[in-house]
């Protein structure tokens, strides 16, 4: 496989952008799910990647009385860092059977929910 282009993008603005004009592009975020199955990438001879780790928005946690709002890109390291009682115990509990403390520093609760394993 041939990496013909990498955009970085600092905005969603930018990665649509991006996205419009290359719709095939593969969105990189922590990438574990990626790293280790080679099905999981596409089966042209080249491929663009988008990466996403310079888009804040995608790494934003926002906690309320009510509401625990979580962006595509936070770590799964991240989520288990939060105060027991603002994390449900299933999704707690989904998260820590996810590899090891190494992977879960990398891998996204976006990357891992999209995956089809």
């Amino acid at each position: 496989m041939v990496v013909d282009e990498v955009a970085s993008p600092a905005s969603v603005q930018e990665a649509m952008a991006f996205l419009k004009r290359r719709p095939e592009a593969l969105p990189w975020a922590g990438g574990t799910l990626l790293l280790s199955d080679e099905e999981a990438w596409p089966k042209k001879a080249s491929v663009s990647i988008l990466d996403l780790h310079r888009i804040v928005d995608f790494q934003q946690i926002h906690r309320s009385d009510r509401h625990l709002e979580l962006g595509s890109m936070v770590s799964l390291s991240s989520l288990l860092a939060l105060p027991k009682g603002s994390l449900l115990g299933p999704l707690r509990s989904a998260v820590l059977q996810v590899g090891t403390q190494a992977v879960r520093n990398l891998a996204t609760l976006g990357g891992n929910l999209a995956s089809r394993w």
